[in-house]
């Protein structure tokens, strides 16, 4: 009953696929993106084109009608074989060709397919580069199930996802937008030296609040499903039933996101024997209490969200300042 989506929602994950599109394809003409960004979503052939076109962006190569590109710059990394898997060889190949001088001036782009089947120790050697690429290099992963990757991968890069018509499990989707929000947490708490360095953790702040709607609305339709049997009939009961899942929903996650900062807070000092940064920690959680009640008065979750983020950006810049 409540896992169909209907034509409504499914216009809309449409709608925020193609927002979350143009924002990369406009930071990517401005020169601002990452080394790093991880599309995620359950198209394949969506994120091979978003990828393909991204790709044709930075290096300044038009698509061509069949949508692929033809550029000596451009490097594609594909399972193969029968157990569908990125081997170690294929991946010290991709690193050699991106350590090698441009044939251009735009730098150099890799496009990894289904970085999911990265085998364990593909996985390994790729995190190397991933942490440390060649100038102007800009690697693009690809995967319908973002949760396999490894979370030292997707905590160095930036997280895109792409909504559609079927999703994955709901709490692996869940589950992954808060790990993210940890690695939110982590670039905002790392030291910069311009303004402008600041532009890869705005734009993950920007991917967070694109998939918060969705990730809320999975906490609500889970509640729905442990609930139906209890699901009133006569419609004002149905009705305030309804608001009451929403509210359970929004209360839950918002606690678990005000735990995750605890958690974060106190890991990030803990290896060097110092205390609990509680400046940063106690304005980012009146944040999230205040966005808590701002929501019963029919505050969008998306600017509650991005307020969270917001004043956990400039609470751990300044902290570590």
């Amino acid at each position: 009953m409540f896992g169909r989506k209907s034509a409504t929602a499914i216009s809309l994950m449409s709608e925020i696929a193609a927002a979350s599109r143009e924002v990369l394809l406009r930071n990517a003409r401005k020169g601002r993106l990452p080394h790093g960004i991880l599309l995620s979503g359950p198209d394949l052939a969506q994120l091979e084109e978003t990828a393909l076109t991204l790709a044709g962006v930075i290096l300044k190569s038009p698509e061509k009608p069949s949508g692929e590109i033809s550029h000596p710059d451009l490097y594609h990394l594909r399972p193969a074989g029968r157990m569908r898997q990125i081997s170690a060889d294929d991946t010290r190949g991709l690193i050699k060709n991106l350590f090698q001088t441009a044939f251009g001036e735009n730098g150099k782009v890799a496009i990894v397919h289904e970085a999911d089947c990265f085998h364990q120790a593909s996985s390994n050697i790729f995190l190397k580069t991933l942490e440390e690429p060649p100038d102007g290099t800009y690697i693009i992963l690809i995967s319908t199930r973002p949760y396999s990757l490894l979370a030292t991968i997707r905590s160095r890069c930036l997280f895109f996802r792409l909504p559609g018509q079927e999703e994955t499990t709901q709490e692996s989707e869940s589950e992954v937008w808060l790990e993210d929000f940890e690695a939110f947490l982590k670039s905002a708490g790392t030291p910069v030296q311009r303004s402008a360095d600041l532009a890869p953790t705005l734009m993950q702040a920007y991917g967070l609040v694109v998939r918060f709607g969705e990730v809320l609305q999975n906490q609500v339709t889970m509640l729905k499903e442990k609930a139906r049997d209890s699901v009133p009939e006569e419609d004002e009961a149905h009705k305030a039933w309804e608001k009451l899942m929403e509210i359970e929903a929004r209360q839950k996650l918002l606690r678990t996101i005000a735990e995750r900062c605890l958690a974060f807070a106190r890991h990030s000092n803990n290896s060097a024997g110092q205390q609990v940064p509680l400046e940063p920690l106690r304005n980012t959680i009146q944040e999230i209490e205040r966005a808590n009640y701002l929501l019963q008065s029919n505050l969008q979750a998306g600017v509650a969200i991005e307020q969270i983020l917001l004043t956990a950006l400039r609470s751990w810049a300044l902290h570590n300042r």
